[in-house]
């Protein structure tokens, strides 16, 4: 289950919390953001596997900023709903399809709410291709564009959430290189990260593991 409590009733999650303080809010993953994790934030539902009704969810949940794969559940759905067009009209959403997009300064272009569904799945692993400067840039183009005045005050602060969500998964699979490749790109991102926050002297970075599996 995500984002509910043993009586299958909603649980107000971090993220949440947070919009509700006036905080801008953003997740960043190399999974699908309809994942288990991504989706523990910011949707409410009985069973993880429900890609479809988590998408849903996230297309209404208070996110300022996503970034991930798993655009196959937002936009070729069973019930024939295109949820990237729907956020985009309803929200005023910006919706980017390639990674050089979201990195990219581009003049008149609002980044206040921004989704960019990189991937139909999960991003390639390391191992596959994906650039291993590519999350770090990320990473540091999200601390940047949430680091903006917020609604109830100058400056209200911001959540952000990063998974590396590929490590999990090479220890699934006993595949040491796997994991290895995809620590190291881990390792890329905190940096990244740690730099903007000791740049800006206010922020708390938290670093946990959901579980181990190697």
């Amino acid at each position: 289950a995500v984002g509910v409590g043993p009586d299958s009733l909603p649980l107000t999650t971090v993220l949440e919390k947070a919009a509700r303080l006036g905080r801008r809010t953003g997740m960043l993953v190399t999974c699908e953001v309809t994942h288990a994790t991504p989706a523990s934030f910011a949707a409410h539902r009985v069973d993880r596997d429900l890609y479809e009704d988590i998408a849903l969810d996230l297309s209404k949940a208070p996110l300022n900023w996503l970034v991930g794969g798993g655009r196959n559940h937002f936009s070729t759905r069973s019930d024939q709903r295109d949820l990237l067009t729907e956020m985009k009209r309803s929200r005023g959403m910006t919706l980017m399809n390639r990674a050089e997009e979201v990195l990219q300064d581009q003049p008149g272009v609002d980044r206040q709410a921004l989704t960019a569904l990189l991937w139909d799945g999960p991003a390639p692993s390391i191992l596959q291709g994906r650039d291993s400067s590519l999350m770090a840039r990320l990473a540091e183009r999200a601390c940047r564009d949430l680091d903006r005045p917020g609604v109830l005050s100058r400056d209200s602060g911001f959540f952000l959430m990063i998974e590396g969500s590929q490590i999990d998964w090479g220890g699934h699979a006993n595949d040491g290189a796997y994991v290895l490749t995809e620590t190291m790109d881990l390792d890329r991102v905190v940096g990244a990260v740690l730099d903007f926050a000791q740049r800006d002297g206010q922020t708390l970075v938290l670093m946990t593991a959901d579980h181990e599996t190697g």
